[in-house]
């Protein structure tokens, strides 16, 4: 399975993964957009998915109004660098198909630079529906190639090289999102050459009877 080899990776990865050189080029455009978004939505709780480091975490408890934050990665070596960055934030050790949160308890769900290595996108949407609130909001940042042979050549390379990794164009990311349950609201480029498309979604789950009783009873 692809999930241990990349935990594997990104245990490795962990302590370059604060570079300034590779924050800036990589992560930081993205992390000011995912903030800009949230800072206009004002939510109350906030899942990282693919936290990494923590450093998108720790800038959302302090730009982002009263916002709390969960961080979740599947790489234990990069939450220890969390904790130690913001001791008093939630970590959890998770995978996206699989996230150990309850039914509708967040406002909003963050991804920045790492949805590509999910192997399953559709089942990481679905995830990401389940432990939204209904109308809840779904940031997803990521580089979308401009062309589907763009996209095969990055995707077979992340496949080859780090055992997964799947770049989509920015149409096929907007139809798994939309056929997940989501409405699209935005998609638009930001960084160097726009070649990372942040794409903004609203959930629109409807609360069945089963799930409104678990609120009350939770």
């Amino acid at each position: 399975m692809a999930a241990p080899r990349i935990r594997r990776l990104f245990d490795r990865f962990a302590h370059v993964y604060d570079t300034p050189a590779l924050q800036r080029a990589v992560y930081r455009p993205a992390h000011d957009a995912v903030v800009a978004e949230l800072r206009a939505a004002a939510p109350m709780w906030v899942l990282d998915a693919g936290c990494g480091t923590g450093i998108l975490a720790d800038r959302l408890g302090d730009d982002v109004g009263p916002a709390r934050v969960v961080g979740c990665d599947l790489s234990m070596g990069m939450l220890r660098r969390a904790a130690e960055r913001c001791p008093r934030g939630a970590w959890l050790q998770g995978d996206a198909l699989r996230l150990p949160l309850r039914d509708g308890v967040v406002d909003a769900v963050v991804t920045t630079q790492a949805f590509h290595f999910l192997t399953d996108r559709r089942g990481a949407l679905a995830e990401f529906r389940r432990v939204l609130r209904t109308g809840g909001l779904l940031v997803i940042a990521m580089v979308n190639p401009r062309t589907f042979i763009t996209s095969r050549v990055m995707s077979g390379a992340g496949t080859h090289i780090l055992g997964a990794g799947v770049w989509p164009t920015r149409d096929e990311l907007r139809d798994d999102i939309a056929a997940s349950g989501f409405e699209v609201r935005e998609q638009r480029g930001v960084g160097p050459l726009g070649h990372t498309v942040v794409t903004v979604a609203t959930a629109q789950r409807v609360e069945t009877v089963r799930t409104r009783l678990r609120h009350m009873e939770g």
